[in-house]
């Protein structure tokens, strides 16, 4: 499964490089000119899908870039100190994870009505920081089984800092379990994005995104299906492609 993975993934990326072809007449159906059809206004659809990759992908890994950075640096402070802060982080997780996360999204991007040249930070910005809670669990149940391993014990009668110690010892042991965690919020959140565009909150503008354009097929879906269908099909198996590296990763993280 892993190197079907890597393939797509990289099929995706060839894609994304792909010059737009020309425009045509408006609702064209698939065909060698146009591989994908034409929308209600004669644009070329691969090249919208190619277009809207970037948005969408982007979003999604640096979402993931963050949730990363944060729940990996977090997850091992709680699970290596341990006490009061590790007891703070699991409440933090616990209300987190609880919470709707499509409610929050929604929430917070209605509410904040920013310029459409501003609202694709905004979404990146909450599907960020609503997206490193699983990140923070599995690094921290590493660095808690880590703790008491005698490396770490050596370290610390060494008289290395607590910090120190995470970030030399645990900290390397727990990267491989989060990566399997990053691919699964690069998932998640492409499917957060797309919502939010389908729903009209996604970057707006110019900009196209694969929710986007399954939104603007909906007019047409049942004279012209493929408007619609095209990009839904793109974020599907980008989509299925983040899980099955995530589970790839996440299988050779356990057999380590």
């Amino acid at each position: 499964m892993k190197p079907v993975a890597l393939g797509l993934l990289v099929l995706v990326v060839v894609l994304a490089l792909t010059p737009a072809a020309a425009d045509g007449a408006p609702l064209l159906p698939p065909s060698v000119d146009h591989w994908f059809g034409t929308d209600r206004l004669g644009r070329d659809l691969f090249a919208r899908c190619v277009a809207g990759s970037g948005a969408s992908l982007g979003a999604a890994l640096g979402a993931a870039s963050v949730a990363m950075v944060l729940g990996t640096a977090l997850g091992a402070l709680g699970g290596y100190l341990g006490g009061a802060v590790d007891r703070l982080l699991v409440a933090a997780l616990d209300l987190l994870t609880a919470t709707p996360r499509l409610l929050v999204l929604l929430a917070v991007v209605g509410l904040l009505r920013s310029p459409d040249a501003e609202r694709g930070w905004l979404v990146l910005s909450v599907l960020a920081l609503t997206s490193w809670m699983p990140v923070a669990r599995v690094v921290r149940a590493q660095a808690l089984s880590l703790r008491s391993r005698e490396f770490v014990l050596a370290a610390v009668a060494t008289g290395l800092s607590p910090r120190a110690v995470a970030r030399r010892h645990v900290l390397p042991h727990a990267l491989a379990p989060a990566w399997a965690q990053a691919a699964m919020v690069v998932a998640g959140a492409l499917l957060a994005e797309a919502a939010l565009s389908y729903l009209g909150l996604g970057a707006g503008g110019a900009t196209p995104t694969w929710g986007g354009l399954v939104a603007e097929g909906r007019p047409v879906l049942r004279a012209a299906p493929w408007v619609a269908l095209f990009p839904a099909a793109c974020g599907t198996v980008t989509v299925l492609v983040a899980a099955a590296i995530g589970e790839s990763l996440s299988r050779s993280s356990r057999a380590a």
